[in-house]
């Protein structure tokens, strides 16, 4: 591993870490996954990195790929295009 390569852990705010602990000893049978650490704020922040609303947005062109798609099926026209199935 190189200096650029380094990974950085940090707990984000100073009573997250006590508030997990709080929910796995409040529910020992608790599935990890399902303690939310986040708060509406930090959520946000995820939403608009991830680019969420690109992600969602139903109107956005399914594949990018379709100029290439012609020539492809011309070369196999035994291959199904899926979004044409029904």
């Amino acid at each position: 591993m190189t200096a650029d390569d380094r990974v950085s852990l940090s707990s984000a705010g100073a009573g997250q870490p006590f508030e997990f602990r709080g929910a796995v000893t409040a529910d020992p049978g608790r599935a990890l996954s399902s303690i939310d650490l986040l708060d509406e704020e930090e959520r946000f922040d995820l939403a608009t990195i991830g680019n969420r609303a690109v992600l969602t947005n139903p109107h956005q062109r399914r594949c990018r790929s379709r100029p290439r798609w012609p020539p492809r099926v011309a070369r196999t026209p035994d291959i199904y295009d899926l979004s044409t199935i029904r």
